[in-house]
């Protein structure tokens, strides 16, 4: 099982940097967070969450075939832009900050509790890889669409 720790990943810039993701407190939606907190605000601070949910106990314990049989683990990945503010106003207070927007994506594994450790290998590196394919480049980081 692992343990709840600093999670260290590359950033997309030209020049990769390692952002250091710090553990937070579980949300009331199961999500356990972690925060990259470089920002000058909290408000601004990139978060990764991860969920895990094992198969819906069916009543009377019996097992059945349906979709209630299904591990699912969720991550999202969310990344906050302060609006830009000017320090200069009439009273010469800076504004708070405000998020701007927030760049985000949530994928949910559906694992059924059939499938081999195979299975879900091949379903994860599938993703990672696909995420790696011209097509889902063009589409994410310049917006074009599939052409048929």
């Amino acid at each position: 099982m692992p343990q709840l720790a600093n999670v260290v990943i590359n950033d997309g810039a030209a020049t990769p940097v390692a952002r250091t993701f710090s553990p937070g407190l579980k949300g009331t939606d199961g999500m356990q967070r972690w925060f990259e907190k470089t920002s000058v605000n909290a408000i601004g601070f990139w978060t990764l969450g991860q969920k895990f949910r094992e198969p819906l106990t069916p009543k009377g314990g019996v097992r059945s075939s349906d979709q209630s049989r299904m591990y699912q683990t969720t991550i999202k990945v969310q990344l906050p832009v302060l609006e830009t503010t000017s320090a200069a106003t009439g009273t010469g207070i800076p504004p708070a900050p405000t998020v701007a927007y927030t760049p985000w994506v949530e994928v949910t594994f559906s694992l059924p509790e059939r499938s081999t450790v195979q299975d879900r290998k091949h379903l994860r590196l599938l993703l990672i890889n696909y995420l790696s394919h011209a097509n889902a480049v063009a589409t994410i980081e310049q917006l074009e669409p599939i052409f048929g």
